[in-house]
């Protein structure tokens, strides 16, 4: 697998302008994270170049948001470039300084609500009046929660997203 391969939505490399970028990790980066592998939580170092308004705020709190695709992903800036990978992806270059040769992903991210995992597809649906409501089997976790705000834009439009 090249830098980059299989990054997922929204998980790529960005310059400061906004604009994607080639640069991805590479050898000699030192991503501003803890990974504990018991818990398997990512949370920020404490970082002495920065102001301790910054520190008191961040250090040692959970890192990275969560893309449509459901990955969660880590973002910093290094060197002018703002860096955004998949956690799976950062974690395995923290742990082994190193591109992995395959694919990596990480089974236990989080779904959107109204969404499961089935037999490697998405399936979605809600509940309405005390009924599940089956609502189909998706390729992406994306498309599923899609379905699923659809449904409760239908079912339920008064409620709150």
């Amino acid at each position: 697998m090249t830098p980059g391969q299989g990054l997922g939505l929204g998980c790529q490399a960005i310059d400061l302008s906004g604009e994607v970028s080639p640069t991805m990790l590479k050898e000699g980066m030192n991503p501003p994270f803890d990974y504990n592998p018991q818990t398997g939580q990512v949370t920020w170092k404490y970082r002495p170049d920065l102001p301790n308004k910054w520190n008191a705020r961040f250090a040692g709190k959970s890192a990275g948001t969560i893309n449509d695709e459901g990955y969660l992903c880590l973002e910093w800036q290094e060197d002018g470039v703002r860096i955004r990978h998949p956690a799976a992806l950062v974690i395995w270059f923290m742990q082994t300084g190193a591109f992995p040769d395959h694919e990596v992903d990480h089974e236990n991210r989080p779904l959107p609500i109204g969404v499961k995992k089935a037999y490697n597809r998405f399936e979605a649906s809600i509940t309405i009046n005390k009924q599940r409501i089956y609502l189909g089997m998706f390729a992406t976790a994306a498309e599923a929660g899609q379905a699923y705000l659809d449904a409760r834009e239908r079912h339920h439009p008064r409620r709150p997203r």
